[in-house]
């Protein structure tokens, strides 16, 4: 048990015992942002690789003799919904690294300051200047 003037009830302990242990003893505080970013990355280069795939459909559409413009029409929507929905899962990725990253930021500054604090003296003594 840590010698402190105040505790606060469920207080979460991090490991450091290393920095890598450390900051990811930080990151594991938060799995669904974590999970999240990461399932989005992977989501979002999954379709950005789905992207050249499509094109070259389209462009191999155009270059027949007699081109289906039902079947360009459908590629071209779906190169459109392609992108749109990587945008918007490129911004939910974004979105939870950067809470992510603000959380570990505040998480470790308060860490900090309570390290900090814990190992000041407690001296209440005034100086000698203000009480004469």
């Amino acid at each position: 048990m840590l010698k402190r003037e105040f505790t606060v009830a469920g207080e979460y302990r991090y490991n450091q015992s290393g920095p890598i242990r450390w900051i990811i003893s930080h990151l594991a505080r938060y799995p669904l942002f974590l999970s999240g970013f990461i399932l989005a990355i992977l989501i979002s280069n999954g379709l950005f690789a789905l992207t050249p795939r499509l094109t070259g459909l389209a462009f191999d559409e155009i270059l027949q003799t007699a081109p289906d413009r039902g079947r360009l029409l459908t590629i071209t929507l779906l190169v459109l919904g392609v992108v749109l929905v990587q945008v918007l899962i490129y911004l939910a990725a974004s979105l939870s690294i950067e809470v992510l990253a603000q959380r570990l930021e505040r998480d470790a500054r308060d860490e900090l300051n309570n390290t900090y604090f814990r190992h000041q003296s407690l001296d209440y003594n005034l100086p000698e200047a203000i009480l004469s």
